[in-house]
């Protein structure tokens, strides 16, 4: 069976700009679109995002991507919950790219799921790859390659800030809207889980520069920022006096010496607060830190999409298996072409 295109599961807000990114480049083509919420069902993806129509109806069920050559998921943060999506999509044959953070490098945090997800890849002759710009790119790959400037490499410090308020459904992840005390109790009730991707990321980094680890520790997202009026996105608004802006971060350690150390600054419309816009790259060597900047930073959402419409048609150029950012050649990375 000969197969073409990409078929777009999950419709939230990353979903629908990573269609509409594709849908207008002249060398990409939508094939399918997967959304379990019945109100899109049967509706037309270029209408949906207001393009005019396309061709291509939203269905309910995974079974309308089976014709695509590679599925690009944007559905959950969780690899548990990704699972039994792969599992279909791989026994239709398509390639799985999915922005799932767990996904990005699961090989030490979860060993038996990603084997058992690689043997069911390598079975039906499928690549299954996590992208995203975080993890993925800006706490991975990027620093990865920065690290190639320099003969060794002792340890990595990230620092970012991230724009949320561009974000749908994981804005309740961060607490955003939530006064104090109510922020409190979900931290203390492990109800607020912050970002999820700093141990996968440390494990990528561990991986691909040989830094030796004991220990990784994921901290509990911090109040940074109370807005002091409220504050409106595209898919939420928050009131006055509740939380605006959370850190969390997370160690990797090696006999107690700190050895990658990451943080992100999570902001909803951060440029309202008396934060350092930027991202900020780290490296330890023997001949002291080398420092790279992005003043103002990349801003969350749009880079996850760009990354993600740029790989997805590379994974299956991989060998069949679970892969991550770091099995890509670095030019199969770059921007694709111009928007027509």
């Amino acid at each position: 069976m000969s197969r073409t295109g990409i078929a777009i599961v999950g419709l939230g807000a990353v979903g629908r700009e990573a269609a509409r990114t594709l849908l207008a480049r002249d060398r990409a083509s939508v094939t399918a679109a997967v959304d379990r919420d019945p109100a899109l069902a049967g509706r037309d993806l270029g209408e949906l995002l207001g393009l005019g129509p396309v061709g291509v109806s939203v269905a309910g069920d995974l079974g309308a991507a089976a014709g695509s050559r590679t599925a690009l998921v944007a559905t959950t943060s969780l690899l548990a919950e990704l699972e039994p999506i792969v599992a279909e999509l791989a026994a239709s044959g398509v390639h799985v790219v999915s922005i799932c953070e767990e996904l990005g490098f699961p090989w030490r945090e979860q060993p038996e799921l990603s084997h058992r997800i690689d043997e069911m890849a390598r079975r039906h002759g499928i690549v299954v790859l996590g992208t995203g710009a975080n993890p993925g790119m800006l706490m991975d790959v990027v620093p990865t390659v920065l690290s190639s400037l320099a003969p060794t490499v002792e340890g990595v410090v990230v620092r970012r800030t991230a724009e949320m308020a561009s974000y749908g459904g994981i804005l309740h992840k961060f607490g955003f809207g939530l006064t104090p005390a109510e922020f409190t109790a979900a931290v203390t009730e492990r109800r607020l889980p912050g970002h999820f991707g700093f141990a996968e990321s440390i494990g990528a980094l561990s991986w691909a520069l040989g830094l030796e680890l004991d220990a990784v520790e994921v901290g509990t997202p911090e109040i940074a920022v109370l807005a002091e009026r409220e504050r409106v996105g595209p898919h939420a608004r928050i009131a006055a006096g509740t939380v605006a802006g959370i850190t969390h971060g997370a160690r990797g350690s090696y006999r107690d010496d700190v050895v990658v150390d990451l943080s992100i600054h999570f902001g909803f419309r951060p440029e309202l607060d008396a934060v350092e816009l930027g991202d900020r790259w780290t490296l330890r060597t023997p001949d002291g830190d080398i420092t790279v900047g992005a003043p103002g930073g990349f801003a969350s959402a749009p880079a996850t999409v760009a990354v993600a419409c740029n790989v997805v048609d590379e994974a299956a150029t991989l060998t069949p298996g679970l892969r991550t950012m770091l099995d890509l050649p670095v030019r199969s990375l770059a921007a694709k072409g111009r928007a027509r």
